[in-house]
């Protein structure tokens, strides 16, 4: 069958073969009785093909790294189908619903492109790696106690957050002075909404693809820079550059990738001619190795001169490439960044797996502590094993409706919403981090209508404003809540006062600009 190459001879061999099967018992009592022949007869020669494709995919991986170094290859495979080092596969734990080689065909997001097929990626699940981190101390028992280890981070203790929280408890807490943490509460949120045409339709950029998320992006920048009252007035951006203090007067905004801040630069430059030698577009490390000359371009690494070594006052960037690990400060040591515009909500991507084997990841690591078994569970050896085959189809089952399910905010349940609050909490905390260093305080901005699709739709008719259920902000606020309760009992409640103190503060407080 797949050796066929004519499509039609292929088609009547699988019609063929599945009409035959009709009529066998193929396991006692069942048959196969198709309801849609034709439609099945595809998705079987499909699934065929799929399966052996997935036999010789893992062939070429196994023994890639044998060919690598024949080659010189070792750095050409991405990172997401890698084997875990062979001399610690046995200290990663194998995945819950056992190790997966998978497929996920996405469709292209490119409007207007007729005949253009989708992507058909695989990816590869071996093990929960975070788990080999948090026992690095008792790795090897036998051989004694292991490494003594020492894990530094803000923002790893962050409530139900499947990608940042580190279930290890805190044993201490480095504070920053009384007077740094009084000048980080001056930090203010604000809803920013911006409007298109005659300044009446909110604009929305996240839940949007392909060109139309572009547009949007592309009227988010023309928003911003229009100008203002009367002729010759200074636009939103141009305003809040001249209210900042001296020495601070630099203002980043923040998109969804790469590619993202190239359009908002590129938008910029054309609207504001003026404005050339002002703009920065934050690239990846090696997008410039291919000989580019825009002076406009900055390269990650070199982040940092943005703060003393730049003229320009606006950095365009992707909100995860900010998040952590790079500081721009001014000559005296302290944040050069005085404020931030969010054009979009940071969000799971629906056709992301990141999310889903973040959340996979979690699920592991609760099964992973020590858990009584039931009576029945630990008489006999067989028992053992029966148990085990209980909890593997119940992981599989998570699995599978991980994958079938939808992320999208507003739709998600009260459990799950949680959990992708805390998430993006973390993630827009740690942005806003670039701009509290040496204890100052930020000025934020949220310009996205996703952000508060009620209040950015609000007419002389309107009623029903946003709450949890549909505004990230304030479910990031509504997540806080409860452990700055003054009647509150929640063990972590001084832990979370002490981590995000000045977010709540700034969320409680924050309204429209």
């Amino acid at each position: 069958m797949l050796s066929d190459t004519d499509e039609e001879g292929r088609e009547d061999v699988v019609r063929e073969w599945l009409t035959d099967l009709t009529t066998q018992d193929l396991v006692d009592g069942s048959k196969i009785e198709p309801s849609d022949l034709d439609r099945n007869v595809w998705r079987l020669e499909f699934s065929v093909a799929v399966a052996v494709m997935a036999h010789r995919l893992n062939l070429m991986l196994a023994l890639w790294p044998e060919v690598a170094a024949e080659l010189e290859l070792f750095d050409t495979l991405p990172t997401e189908v890698r084997r875990p080092p062979s001399d610690l596969a046995v200290a990663v734990p194998e995945s819950p619903m056992g190790n997966v080689l998978g497929f996920q065909y996405v469709e292209d997001d490119v409007e207007g492109r007729d005949g253009k097929l989708g992507e058909f990626r695989f990816f590869r699940y071996t093990g929960v790696g975070r788990a080999l981190l948090v026992r690095l101390p008792d790795l090897f028992p036998a051989d004694g106690h292991g490494p003594n280890v020492l894990l530094l981070s803000g923002t790893s203790w962050a409530g139900t957050s499947p990608r940042y929280h580190i279930d290890v408890p805190v044993d201490a807490i480095l504070r920053p002075t009384a007077e740094k943490l009084a000048a980080i509460a001056r930090t203010t949120f604000a809803l920013d909404i911006q409007h298109a045409g005659e300044r009446t339709t909110p604009i929305w950029v996240s839940g949007r693809y392909g060109a139309a998320r572009t547009t949007a992006l592309k009227q988010m920048v023309a928003a911003l820079t229009r100008p203002g009252a009367g002729p010759g007035q200074p636009n939103r951006l141009e305003r809040e550059r001249a209210a900042l203090p001296l020495g601070r007067q630099k203002i980043m905004l923040l998109v969804g990738s790469y590619r993202e801040a190239r359009t908002v630069t590129d938008e910029l430059l054309r609207l504001k001619s003026s404005w050339q030698g002002q703009v920065r577009c934050l690239v990846g490390d090696d997008e410039m190795e291919t000989g580019w000359d825009d002076g406009h371009l900055l390269r990650r690494t070199d982040v940092a001169a943005f703060g003393i070594d730049d003229d320009a006052w606006l950095l365009v960037a992707p909100i995860l490439a900010v998040e952590r690990g790079h500081n721009i400060l001014n000559e005296d040591g302290i944040a050069a960044i005085g404020a931030a515009f969010f054009l979009v909500r940071p969000h799971p991507r629906p056709k992301d797996l990141s999310y889903v084997t973040q959340r996979i990841n979690q699920y592991a690591l609760h099964q992973l502590r020590p858990q009584p078994l039931d009576d029945d569970e630990c008489a006999t050896p067989d028992r053992l094993a029966s148990a085990g085959n209980r909890r593997r189809r119940a992981a599989q089952r998570q699995w599978r409706r991980l994958l079938h399910a939808l992320v999208a905010y507003s739709r998600l349940g009260p459990d799950e919403r949680n959990r992708v609050a805390w998430t993006q909490l973390v993630t827009i905390w740690q942005v806003v981090g670039r701009l509290l260093r040496g204890g100052q305080a930020a000025r934020v901005y949220f310009c996205d209508a996703a952000f508060a699709p009620n209040t950015a739709r609000r007419g002389d008719d309107a009623t029903d404003l946003d709450d949890a259920s549909t505004s990230l902000l304030l479910g990031m606020r509504d997540v806080l809540a409860p452990y700055f309760d003054p009647a509150g009992t929640d063990a972590d409640r001084h832990l979370v006062q002490a981590l995000y103190q000045p977010l709540h503060q700034a969320l409680t407080t924050m309204g429209d600009r």
